[in-house]
Formats: C-alpha cells, structure tokens, sequence
C-alpha cells in the first residue's frame, strides 16, 4: 500500500517518485486545497489574497460587526424595543440571554466538526447565519401594526389637524364628568406586553447566536496554522484589537438609528407633533439591524474565497515574497481534509479505533476530574463567571440607565458611550498587558495583582453610585401635589389628587408637561387643565390648569407640553469616572486569564479554557440580563398601562435605580474579590504546584505567553 510522505521540494516533476512513492496525486491535492477561489472560479492571480495579513483584515472587520450586531447596538436601542413591545425589563432580559443560549448549544457542534472541514467557508456560512439573524430582528417592524403609534394617528384623523403640536392634545385634557370606555377585544390584545409579537427578535437573536459561535475559534486556528508559531501572538493580538472599536460603532449606528421616526418611511413625524423629546417618540430601531446585516453579508464573502489551507508566507511584510502556487504546503501530507494515513500506518485502523476512542474518552474524563478537583482554578474560574454576570448584566442597560438616570435622549446616550467605552478599554487593556508582563514568572505575584485589581474595580463602581442625580419633581410621583393636594402617610405619593379627582384621566399614560409652578406633572390631564392652545411659536399650552399653584411669579396657572428642565449636572462627572472604572476593569482580563491557566497541567489547559467559557455562559452570561432586568424594574414609579395590563416603565426612581444597579454590580465584584481570595489561599498554600505551577521552571514560558493575550478572558 502507498503511504502518504511529506514534500519539500519546489522544483521536483511530478511524475518523480520518492521512495517509490508516486506523490503526483498529493502534489494535485495539496495545491488544489491551497488555491483561492470558489468552484470554478479560481484563478493563480487570486493566490497573492491568500495570506495571513489579508485573512487577519477579514476576521477584524467580521468581529467588530458581530459584536456590534449582536451586543452593543442591541444594548442601545433596548429602551426603544421595550417601548416598542410594552416590555419589563425582566422581559427584555429574556431577548437579551437569546443569543448566549443558542451559542452554549452551538459550541460543541463547532469545536468537533468545525476543525475538520474547509474553516474560512464555515466562517462564511457562520457570517451568513448572522446576517439572516439581523434581518430577522427587524422583521416585526414590517410584520406588525404599532399600537402606540396607531392611537397618535387616529386621534390626528379625528381632529383633522395635521400641522403644530396640539394633536392628541385634547384627550390628554382633564375631561370634566366623563365616563371611561370600554376596551374593545382589539384594544386588548394590543395592552400590555407584547413578547408574543417579538419572536422574529428572539428568533433573530437564537440564530445570531448559532453563526457568532464559531468564528472566532475556527479563525484563530487556521492562523495557528498559517503562520510561524513565533508569529502567531502578534496575529492574535491584530485579531482582537478591532474588538475595541466595536462600542464606538455600535453605539453611534444606535444613535443615529434613534435620532429618525420609527415609521419615516410612511409617516411625518412632524404632521402628528412628535419630536425625540416627546415620551411617545418611538426612534427606527429596526434600522440598525438592517444596516449590520448588509455589512456582515459583505464582510462573509471573501471568506469563501479562501483556501482550505494556507501556505506559511516568506514574508509577512505586505505581499512581498509569497510562495510560488505550486509550493505544496510543508509538513503537512495526505488527501483533502488531512484524514491521510501517516507514513508507516496501513490505512486499515479500524481494529485500532475502538481502543483509541475509549482511551480519549478515558483521558477526557480524567482530565475534567483534575480540574473539577483543582481548588485554585475552580475558585478562580467562578470568580470569573461572577465577573461575567456583572459585566454582562450591567453592559447591556448601561445606555437605559444613563437615559433614566441623567433624562437625556437614547440617541445622546448612544454617542457618550461609544466615547467614552472606547478609550477607557484600550488603555486598560495595554495597563493590563504591562502589569502582567512585571509580574510575570510566578503563581503569587499573579494572583495579588489579580486581587488588586478587582479590588478597585469593586471600589470604583461603589464610587459611581454616589454620582447621579436626584429625582425631578413630579406631582404624586415624587412629591406631593402642590395645590389642593396633601400627602397621605409622609411616605408614598398619591398620582390623584382632589384637584384632579373629578378628571376622567387614563390611567398608565405618560405625557409630562411643565407647569408654571415648576413642578411636572404626568399629563395635562394630571395637571388639571381643561383647556389647550397653542401659542404664537406653535407651541401647545394647557390652560385652566387646576392642579398648578399659581404664584406672584407666574400668575397665571397654566402648563407646556414636556417635562420641566432638570437641573442636575452630574453627567460629565459621571462620563469621567465612568471611564477610568472601564479602564481598571478591562485590565482586569490578563491576569484573571493567567491565574487560571497556569494553574492547571499543560494538557489540560484547552479543556480548562472551554469549561471555563461553559461556565462563563451558564452563571454569567445567560442569566445576567435576566437578573439586571429585574433588579432596574424593581425602581419603576410609573407604569404604562391600558385595559388593565401593564406594559414598559415609563418613570424610575433615580436614587433607587443607581443603587441597585451599581450596588449590584459592586456587591458581585466584592464576591469576585472573595473568590480571588481564596484562589489566594490555595496558591501561597502551595496548591497550585500540583497541578504544573512549578514557577521556576515556567517564567520563560510564563512570560512569552503573557505578553501576547491581548486582553483575552
């Protein structure tokens, strides 16, 4: 039987025979699988694109466009989907885990078979799933009525009015001696939440989860085995440096997306009285998603275009030097796919195949003992799901809270976090690869700066709960009823009031407007106000309002559309040390990711990796938005609600918001900082040299590896 044997010669014939080996057939093989192109379009020109520095550029431009899809944007435009759907918080939580959940499902699929078939078309095939993803969740966009928008048009139809800010003026007045009306059975079904109308969203968020699970481990592979191993580091390092730029991106598309009229396309904003600073303003959620779908199909194609496998370059320089199209790939042998018999072997094994599946499941099994039983690296692996569950959890409403918290736009929201993440992740990421680098070499040098690092990471987010403002005054929201009003039990506010008790007010509406008292109140019907008009600038303007105390100031009691302006000034204050927190935490990464790995046997590393991200996902990432979700809406004043269900929060409570969410996002760091501590325990007790910590002999080794971990968890 032939045997398969490795080539190096550049200039042998084909029909040479080595070893009395015809090697014509692996010649063909080889450069077959090396070639570029698709099917039958496949050209020798197209070979200079297949090369490290071309497929690195690909993988960059794909990551940074996944994760703005599927994180980031999703995260800016979650308090307009709610809004959108009547969603909690908790609920929206649930679209948010979508994608983690189907991801946990997808790994194990990836991880066996990914390997073994062409990897940058599966890349490809895996950006596809994610483009039909985020088609999808913008589909009930097109799919689906919008009810709250609905009730604006038709009172506008009903008026006759088209121009200037009083339409759906009037139903929002005080209407002396009405009577409520019935619910019709459509008015029903459109009240309260409407999860069942966002499953394209979930939907979406499912198969986004399936495409983005592959990527970035087929993709480091393959440069594993494209370039020079001394070389790959750097590789790895230009891979997931574009990571950095996809907050930026991300949440400047979510900006701009808000900034325009959900239903632009077929209705004047203007003509129904709606600008971003009306509570009913819905922004063009779905228009985001559209756009990464365009780019993330863009960015799968040249990912096809790949060979199966490819030459290590002579130069790495630009295109300089790229081996001739013939050259058969080194060290590597056997037919398409790698499935060759190693020279020596016979090709017939399946005697041996039973014995060598049984003993791979044997050391499988015995390697997830050692590490289950491994205390430094377990302690230190939930230290970082807790980690996890407060990153994850407090990322993904990070742009709800800043909108609640300081009353400014999602759109503004958008920008300053994508200012403001940015920086803060790049020099934290550099301040953690130098810090590793000093401590580099030994085991408890490791885990004490891991340790101080969290530390002030806990200490910085209980610092940001000091820094937010004050609740705006609101009439029974916030504060009693400043004429004709009392409070009832010195504690809890009342929204009806004598003054509006005989106002045949709708119950859960949310349209704030500013009385001359300064006080807000949460609609005009709320206010008292009988009457409506607008002023010479087309400005509406309530009148007889007679919840509004009348002062010397401002004689006359009546309100304007909108929510008085606030005065707190705590938002720059807050970008600031916002940022510096983002910085300490990222640096975080290195050393957290060290602790782990060196404390396990060289062999077990990659299950250690693996069982980690498992986990990661299990504790962390699944349940964080959930658990967030929760929390936020636990602070809620206010409720939308029609026909006796309820749907989004309209109001929160700004003291109350900022310490559950900081507070919940410091007390997780604080058992981080437990978990590290007793990962301190086990190291200085001498555990860890049990498991291949022997710090001497690995400094080299502990060093090269530290330094080229850009920022990896």
């Amino acid at each position: 039987m032939p045997t398969y044997t490795q080539i190096a010669q550049n200039d042998s014939p084909p029909e040479e025979k080595h070893n009395g080996v015809v090697v014509e057939e692996d010649i063909e093989e080889d450069e077959f699988q090396n070639q570029c192109g698709l099917g039958c379009l496949r050209c020798r020109c197209l070979k200079v694109f297949a090369h490290p520095n071309v497929f690195v550029l690909c993988v960059g431009m794909m990551v940074v466009t996944m994760i703005g899809a599927t994180g980031v944007y999703l995260a800016g435009v979650i308090s307009t989907i709610e809004k959108r759907f009547q969603l909690k918080s908790s609920e929206s939580g649930i679209i948010l885990s979508m994608n983690d959940i189907s991801a946990l499902c997808g790994v194990l699929f990836v991880t066996y078979f990914g390997g073994k078939s062409h990897r940058p078309r599966i890349i490809g095939i895996s950006g596809i799933i994610l483009a039909v993803g985020t088609f999808g969740t913008a589909l009930p966009q097109f799919i689906y009525d919008n009810p709250g928008l609905d009730d604006i048009i038709t009172s506008s139809d009903k008026s006759g009015q088209t121009t200037g800010g009083s339409v759906y003026a009037e139903e929002l007045t005080c209407n002396v001696g009405g009577n409520y009306t019935k619910c019709t059975s459509e008015e029903i079904d459109a009240s309260g939440s409407q999860l069942g109308k966002a499953w394209p969203i979930l939907m979406g968020q499912l198969l986004c989860g399936v495409g983005g699970t592959s990527i970035i481990p087929l993709a480091l592979t393959y440069l594993d085995d494209a370039v020079e191993k001394r070389l790959l580091p750097m590789y790895l390092a230009l891979t997931f440096l574009p990571m950095t730029f996809s907050a930026l991106m991300g949440f400047s598309i979510s900006s701009f997306c808000l900034s325009i009229y959900t239903d632009f396309y077929k209705t004047d904003a203007s003509a129904l009285g709606l600008n971003p600073r009306d509570p009913r303003w819905q922004g063009a959620w779905w228009l985001g998603f559209i756009i990464y779908g365009f780019i993330l199909l863009a960015c799968s194609v040249p990912f096809f275009f790949f060979p199966r496998k490819m030459d290590k370059p002579k130069s790495y320089c630009c295109f300089t030097g790229v081996p001739e199209c013939c050259k058969v790939l080194t060290k590597r042998g056997g037919p398409p796919g790698g499935m060759g018999v190693p020279t020596g072997e016979t090709p017939n094994a399946g005697t041996k195949l039973s014995k060598k599946t049984m003993e791979i499941i044997k050391e499988f099994l015995a390697s997830l003992w050692r590490l289950l039983t491994n205390s430094t690296y377990m302690s230190a692996t939930f230290g970082y799901c807790c980690s996890v569950l407060a990153f994850s959890g407090s990322a993904v409403f990070i742009a709800k809270y800043m909108q609640y918290e300081f009353a400014i736009l999602p759109s503004r929201a958008g920008v300053l976090l994508g200012l403001t993440i940015m920086p803060g992740t790049v020099i934290g990421v550099m301040l953690g690869g130098i810090l590793t680098t000093m401590v580099a070499g030994s085991q408890r040098r490791f885990v004490v700066l891991t340790l101080i690092l969290h530390s002030l990471t806990a200490v910085g987010y209980g610092i940001l709960m000091l820094v937010g403002c004050q609740n705006d005054s609101i009439a029974g929201l916030t504060t009693e009823y400043g004429y004709n009003g009392h409070l009832n039990d010195g504690t809890s506010f009342e929204i009806n009031a004598p003054c509006n008790m005989d106002c045949t007010c709708e119950k859960g509406d949310y349209s704030p407007v500013c009385g001359t008292d300064g006080m807000t109140y949460a609609t005009a019907c709320y206010a008292g106000c009988e009457a409506v008009s607008l002023d010479p600038h087309n400005n509406t303007v309530y009148q007889d309002c007679k919840c509004i105390n009348q002062t010397q100031e401002y004689p006359s009691n009546f309100a304007t559309k909108g929510p008085c302006a606030s005065t707190c000034d705590m938002l720059m204050i807050f970008i600031v040390s916002f940022c510096v927190v983002s910085a300490i935490k990222a640096s975080t990464h290195n050393s957290s990711f060290m602790l782990k790995f060196r404390s396990v046997l060289p062999k077990d590393r990659e299950l250690a990796v693996g069982l980690s991200s498992f986990l990661s996902k299990i504790l962390g990432f699944i349940p964080a938005p959930i658990i967030y979700g929760a929390a936020i809406e636990s602070q809620c004043l206010f409720w939308q609600e029609s026909c006796e269900k309820t749907g989004e929060c309209m109001q929160y409570d700004r003291p109350g918001l900022r310490y559950v969410y900081f507070g919940l996002t410091g007390g997780l760091k604080l058992i981080v900082v437990l978990c590290y501590c007793l990962s301190a325990y086990f190291v200085f007790r001498g555990d860890s040299t049990q498991n291949g910590n022997e710090e001497e002999k690995n400094a080299t080794e502990f060093k090269d590896e530290t330094k080229t971990r850009p920022g990896t968890v």
